[in-house]
């Protein structure tokens, strides 16, 4: 997955606190304009109990800025003017700093999290009365067209009541 060309852009409203003394509130708007990014991943399967759950493989991600059209603004008291000095002297530092996070992110932290999270809770999702079970059959298939997934898919009902199907809608017991 790829895309180019696209714009961001982040507002954070920022206090500054030194122990419990608030010293300023700021503004700080980023715009990043001309961002890139490539996005490869692959989908397999990973033991959980009995059965197989979804699993992320982020084989590589890539994020790239034109930084000379991209731009941190602070705005908000005499600190934060201060402070906007060193991001303009540092500008190009700390976009690459935040490229390498990001990056870092989506390959390391983002893929653990998703699949420890399917670790955690199972293969089965819970909402209201139904659960869903989408444990894994079989591992999902790629082509360049589109991503088939083999699951249970089954829907059943917590208390134990059955479902009645109606021609017109489904009742619930």
């Amino acid at each position: 997955m790829a895309s180019q060309d696209q714009e961001l852009t982040l507002n954070l409203d920022l206090k500054i606190y030194i122990k419990k003394i608030r010293l300023s509130k700021c503004h700080v708007e980023v715009k990043i304009k001309d961002l890139d990014f490539f996005l490869e991943t692959a989908f397999d399967t990973q033991p959980v109990g009995t059965e197989l759950a979804p699993k992320l493989n982020i084989l590589d991600f890539k994020l790239g800025m034109d930084r000379s059209h991209s731009e941190i603004k602070i705005t908000g008291g005499i600190i934060p003017r201060l402070v906007g000095l060193f991001v303009d002297l540092f500008h190009r530092s700390i976009f690459k700093k935040v490229i390498s996070e990001i990056e870092s992110a989506v390959t390391g932290t983002l893929q653990t999290d998703i699949n420890q999270f399917f670790q955690e809770h199972g293969t089965q999702y819970q909402f209201n009365e139904v659960t869903f079970d989408f444990a894994q059959l079989q591992t999902p298939k790629v082509t360049d067209e589109n991503i088939q997934f083999f699951m249970n898919g089954t829907f059943f009902l917590n208390s134990g009541n059955g479902i009645k199907l109606n021609s017109s809608a489904v009742n619930w017991n």
